[in-house]
């Protein structure tokens, strides 16, 4: 089974909400396997949960471990204005019957504000960040470092073990990541490794980190034609048309970096891919003509950014603005031409999905897949459906 996680604000802080994606098989003998819908009941659903942003303040980044959210990076506003880094891991299990309990898993050795957080099997790895201003100040034992190379800053992260309950820095330089924010980034697996993908919409670069160990796999690509906030005279190789839903994606969804293609979805229901290995970009044909039930019900002045996750089956799943409380969510099938996109929609599988704060803006998307699923609907999620 695959579980999908919406992170967004709504009015208590940081709130995710949980989809679970459940397999079946065709019938009649055929062996391709598909997603259907648990329940095709369009409920006000709970959320798996809050952070409030008056006990944690600004929360950092996340990571799933089977039914366990865990948080690092967060950071409070000082008495002097200063911001005090949190330097405590946190996590919260889906089964607590409180959203808003979480619990101290451990201590980072050197806390790091912004940081990305990436599930590596049973292992957490914090990488990147910043260190607020040039100066890193924990909150648990008020330790200043005014030097932002010191020896333990120097590291790019370091990688804690649940098991064993311990933790090691990771090996890399943070130096490599002066261009790059946790913002933009996201995590794939390549060959059973955990990775991590980092990009800068301002240099054009890429880097991909090896999550368990911080070596950098890949370092420089893709070029100047992916450097959307970056100054040009000329609209990148394979754009047509205006550039400005793009430029707005990039600027303020994440990209869902999968077969070697950065892949961002705009408010006009068009899905763009850059290939890095052709240095263009890929567009698709504006999908709102062909499936007009992914059309927003009511139209705004300000349209909200469709939300990307990519899926663990290859797939992608769209999170699109309906009205007021309710997002349309739509599983996407992407093939690659030579200069397109084909994109298909699994229409019977379009769901609707009802947070129960209906101020609820949803802004990231994390995708795993569950082994052992046990019984029942898990965490307040709402069961729906993705063709594999």
């Amino acid at each position: 089974m695959i579980v999908v996680y919406f992170r967004g604000y709504e009015a208590r802080g940081s709130a995710w909400y949980r989809v679970d994606l459940v397999e079946t098989t065709k019938s009649e003998g055929k062996k391709k396997r598909r997603w259907r819908a648990e329940s095709e009941k369009r409920e006000t659903i709970p959320p798996a949960a809050v952070l409030p942003v008056v006990d944690f303040g600004s929360s950092g980044g996340w990571a799933v471990i089977e039914d366990d959210i865990y948080v690092a990076g967060g950071w409070f506003r000082g008495d002097d204005t200063k911001r005090i880094v949190n330097k405590d891991v946190i996590k919260h299990n889906i089964h607590h019957p409180d959203p808003t309990s979480w619990e101290k898993v451990f201590s980072l050795k050197t806390p790091r504000a912004s940081s990305f957080l990436a599930a590596v099997g049973r292992k957490l790895a914090v990488v990147a960040g910043n260190s607020t201003d040039g100066r890193i100040k924990g909150i648990n034992d008020e330790m200043v470092v005014d030097d932002v190379y010191d020896s333990k800053w120097r590291k790019c992260g370091e990688i804690y073990d649940l098991d064993n309950q311990t933790s090691e820095y990771l090996s890399s330089d943070i130096a490599h990541f002066e261009h790059y924010q946790p913002w933009d980034a996201n995590t794939t697996v390549v060959e059973g490794k955990t990775q991590i993908v980092f990009y800068s919409l301002v240099q054009g670069s890429m880097l991909i980190l090896d999550a368990s160990t911080g070596e950098i796999v890949k370092e420089g690509y893709p070029d100047h034609h992916f450097a959307l906030r970056g100054e040009r005279d000329s609209l990148p190789p394979g754009i047509h048309g205006s550039f400005i839903p793009l430029s707005l994606a990039a600027g303020s969804s994440h990209a869902v970096f999968h077969d070697s293609t950065f892949y961002y979805f705009t408010y006009e229901l068009r899905l763009y891919g850059y290939d890095v290995h052709q240095r263009r970009w890929l567009l698709s044909e504006c999908l709102g003509d062909k499936y007009p039930q992914l059309k927003p019900k009511t139209v705004r002045t300000d349209p909200d950014f469709p939300l990307l996750v990519g899926l663990p089956n290859g797939k992608l799943l769209v999170l699109i603005f309906r009205e007021r409380g309710v997002f349309t969510m739509a599983p996407l099938s992407v093939r690659k031409n030579d200069s397109s996109l084909d994109v298909k929609v699994d229409v019977e599988h379009i769901q609707y999905f009802h947070p129960h704060d209906t101020s609820f803006y949803p802004y990231q998307g994390k995708a795993i897949r569950l082994k052992n699923t046990g019984s029942g609907t898990m965490g307040g999620g709402v069961r729906s459906a993705a063709e594999s």
